[in-house]
């Protein structure tokens, strides 16, 4: 975020242009990290590659350079011999990379011979068992709140689910997990600000949304949910953009819904210090000061949970409202659970009242929509 006419210093947030698509409503977003490109998160799926795949961003990548150098030296000289010999050779060379990756102990390594295994496999209909047992080994070395990991599961399923060299009979199984993994990604997408990125993979849940698929109430439920979080997301941007410009020509209240964002969307601890910093006697400070102190004040929680109602209240309806108010019930709650509060009959009372009013209203705590989740790891060997 550049605030210089604030007197605030340096970048804290910038999404640059270039990163997302022309007429993209996010593109200029100040509020948002760089943002990176979906295709960066798919697998490197070639028999002759060449160089590293990098990370997007800020990211981590899915192997290292060592990983790389290991793979280059060892195991990349036989993948190309395997290129111009027959569907049994590559057969060959791909059981021998998953016996590789099951005995290495570099999980990074583990999953670059994974990806290379399918790539060798997957086009042909002898081969699809194979690439099947390498997509099934690889989710065992994936960690669910990473995006980087789990890219390639969608890839790799998605092509099991589309191509006619998969058996029939299996093909329905694959269509579901893609979509299972497109919802996850996409809900760590929203987790890490990648708000654009989370808008483009929403729309690949179409490819695979199969009859069968919709006939699964709890999938379809979490494909309704993800699209319906999404959008909702791109609206908030869309407002909080709208703010930020109110707030750079000095208009005080739009400082409130930022600091919102800060707190209870995007935790940005600099963010909320700029703006008190400009602001000390605005809502936001007040908030912050309120907060510093509920360690030592047992009724801190109880001025901070009305300060987050009457805000989230004067919201628009959306994500950053019904985050706000859930926030207030938590204060609220905090407060009724203080042994030092117990004899504060109307204050209890009126927090009791609030909590009841609170649920009416939506507050609604971050979503956790991970259908993956139980079909990855344990993450037992290889070991990080």
């Amino acid at each position: 975020m550049v605030l210089a006419c604030l007197g605030w210093a340096g970048t804290i947030f910038a999404a640059p242009a270039s990163a997302i698509g022309a007429g993209d409503s996010l593109a200029n977003n100040p509020l948002l990290p760089p943002a990176i490109a979906v295709s960066d998160l798919w697998p490197d799926l070639t028999l002759n590659q060449s160089v590293p795949s990098i990370a997007p961003g800020r990211f981590e990548p899915l192997y290292s350079a060592s990983d790389w150098r290991r793979y280059e030296k060892t195991y990349a000289p036989q993948i190309l011999s395997a290129m111009r010999h027959r569907v049994l050779d590559k057969i060959s060379v791909a059981n021998s990379l998953l016996r590789a990756a099951k005995k290495t102990s570099h999980r990074g390594l583990a999953r670059l011979l994974d990806i290379k295994a399918f790539a060798l496999t997957y086009q042909s209909r002898i081969g699809s068992p194979v690439a099947q047992r390498a997509l099934a080994h690889y989710m065992t070395l994936v960690a669910p709140n990473n995006i980087v990991e789990l890219g390639p599961i969608w890839t790799m399923s998605q092509l099991l689910a589309y191509l006619g060299a998969t058996p029939p009979q299996d093909r329905e199984h694959f269509a579901a997990l893609a979509e299972r993994a497109d919802v996850q990604l996409t809900m760590q997408l929203l987790r890490d600000a990648q708000v654009a990125a989370a808008a483009r993979t929403v729309r690949l849940l179409v490819i695979e949304e199969t009859l069968p698929v919709r006939r699964n109430p709890v999938l379809i439920g979490q494909i309704g949910n993800i699209r319906a979080l999404t959008s909702q997301s791109v609206a908030m941007m869309d407002y909080l953009d709208q703010q930020y410009h109110k707030l750079l020509q000095g208009d005080v209240a739009a400082a409130t819904p930022i600091y919102l964002y800060a707190l209870v969307i995007q935790n940005e601890p600099l963010v909320r210090r700029q703006i008190v910093r400009r602001w000390p006697k605005s809502v936001p400070a007040e908030m912050q000061n309120l907060l510093a102190s509920a360690a030592v004040n047992s009724h801190a929680d109880y001025a901070v949970a009305k300060l987050l109602h009457d805000a989230g209240s004067a919201l628009p309806w959306g994500i950053l409202r019904d985050r706000t108010l859930y926030a207030s019930l938590r204060h609220y709650q905090r407060f009724l659970n203080n042994p030092k509060t117990k004899w504060d009959r109307i204050s209890r009372t009126l927090a009791k009242i609030a909590v009841e009013h609170l649920i009416e209203q939506g507050a609604r705590p971050h979503p956790d929509l991970a259908p993956l989740t139980p079909f990855l790891g344990p993450l037992k060997s290889p070991k990080s």
